[in-house]
């Protein structure tokens, strides 16, 4: 699990430690909590009531027992399989107090319910539920490191060339610009003409064709050009890019091209925390993705670019004209 424990002079989150690695790290009271998965999870199943935060450190084993607990606001990256819980704008933990996050495992089948807690827990996208409760506890710092700015998603800046190709990302711009926040971006080599209508690049086709438009490749049922946010079957009238909330906010696991991408040859020279490994690609393969990968050419995405688009994607894949 990954948390903040320093900040840059500006109050800036420095890059998060593991509290596993190290259970002496006391965490700063803004933090977001990060967990990293080995496969890819089912994005229905990742509520808030799939976790509980809290300081009383006794154990829970469902929602319903989280009393006092700490409300957090889950995200996920499919490109990291990292869910990332979010305390909202102005919350913080509370200064030299211990907490204990605790991960349910979902033990009956169903939408996770008031009816039916146990059926809340984090599953990987064919069901299959989270081996074993994890628990993990942490302490906050004992000093107040004073006014600290709210740890937003990341920007996820995308840059567009002429015939929708993805010419270079931002995701290692450490912070938003105000005025470039709702710029699109993207990454170098990932070529969206196939998605559009001719051979130029148009953020009107753009939205016309692959936003919240169920791909090809997933439909099925009478209702199948119905986008699905949360299918009976992962990947059912799955959209190409799911913007829920367009220009706003989005749901990178939900998108299909997301997964296009990740049994593609991006994947081959991919850093080691975002590589699958060669048995859960076949897993998705096998579950969800339909014939070629992205990019059948063989070109390749940075990681740094997968990340963009993935924060592209969450940010509701806002397609403002070119400035």
């Amino acid at each position: 699990m990954l948390a903040t424990t320093e900040l840059a002079p500006d109050g800036t989150p420095l890059d998060p430690a593991d509290l596993l690695a190290d259970a002496t790290l006391t965490v700063v009271p803004s933090t977001s909590l990060r967990l990293r998965f080995d496969r890819f999870l089912l994005p229905a199943t990742l509520l808030r009531q799939a976790a509980c935060l809290r300081s009383n450190l006794a154990d829970v084993t469902d929602f319903t027992q989280c009393e006092g607990g700490v409300f957090l606001q889950p995200a996920y990256d499919p490109v990291r399989r990292e869910v990332v819980l979010r305390q909202p704008a102005g919350d913080r933990l509370e200064l030299d107090t211990a907490y204990k996050l605790t991960l349910f495992v979902p033990d009956i089948e169903g939408d996770c319910t008031g009816e039916d807690p146990t059926s809340c827990g984090f599953r990987a996208f064919d069901r299959a539920p989270l081996e074993q409760a994890y628990t993990v506890t942490f302490k906050t710092v004992a000093v107040d490191p004073g006014p600290v700015p709210d740890e937003a998603p990341p920007c996820g800046l995308l840059r567009w060339g002429r015939r929708g190709h993805l010419l270079s990302s931002a995701a290692a711009t450490p912070r938003c610009r105000p005025h470039l926040q709702r710029r699109p971006g993207a990454a170098a080599g990932l070529d969206l003409s196939g998605l559009l209508p001719g051979d130029t690049f148009d953020s009107f086709a753009l939205r016309a064709t692959a936003i919240n438009r169920v791909s090809h490749q997933t439909q099925m049922g009478e209702r199948a050009f119905d986008p699905e946010e949360t299918p009976a079957r992962f990947g059912r009238a799955m959209p190409i890019i799911d913007a829920f909330d367009p220009g706003t906010a989005g749901s990178p696991g939900n998108s299909y091209l997301l997964y296009k991408l990740l049994v593609g040859p991006s994947m081959d020279s991919a850093p080691a925390d975002i590589r699958p490994s060669d048995e859960e690609m076949a897993r998705l393969r096998n579950g969800l993705v339909v014939g070629l990968p992205m990019s059948a050419d063989g070109s390749k995405l940075s990681g740094d670019a997968l990340l963009a688009l993935s924060n592209w994607i969450a940010r509701g894949a806002p397609t403002p004209k070119c400035q």
